[in-house]
């Protein structure tokens, strides 16, 4: 390894790292958030019997986080364009690892406001 060598890791390697993980995290969590795998606390829905109901629950549940996506996109972009530093070893300002936030908070906010409207303008299955 180069660690034994005495050579050590480069000093870029770690700033490749932070900036590809802090990418890696966002994207993916944009990603599980169009498949609608993320975490859920679904007890209400669960003890709810009528599907009109659960169905508007889903309705006040996706509104909530349209709201809470929307606010963490302009406040996530305000920050991004705020960064006026840059990166030790390249130079680059950190202006490229802090737009993770609001270009993966914007896809989800895109994503809820498709299903929100999949939700709202859906005819329910008949049985």
């Amino acid at each position: 390894t180069t660690r034994l060598s005495g050579f050590g890791s480069p000093a870029w390697s770690d700033e490749i790292v932070e900036f590809m993980l802090a990418w890696l995290i966002f994207l993916g969590a944009a990603g599980l958030w169009r498949r609608g795998e993320h975490f859920r606390v679904d007890l209400i829905a669960q003890m709810t019997k009528s599907a009109v109901a659960r169905r508007y629950l889903a309705i006040v549940v996706e509104l909530f986080s349209i709201t809470f996506l929307a606010i963490l996109t302009y406040y996530g972009s305000f920050f991004a364009f705020l960064a006026t530093d840059t990166s030790p070893t390249f130079s680059l300002p950190m202006f490229y690892w802090y737009a993770s936030m609001p270009v993966s908070s914007g896809l989800m906010l895109i994503y809820s406001l498709a299903h929100l409207w999949r939700l709202c303008f859906r005819r329910p299955a008949t049985a």
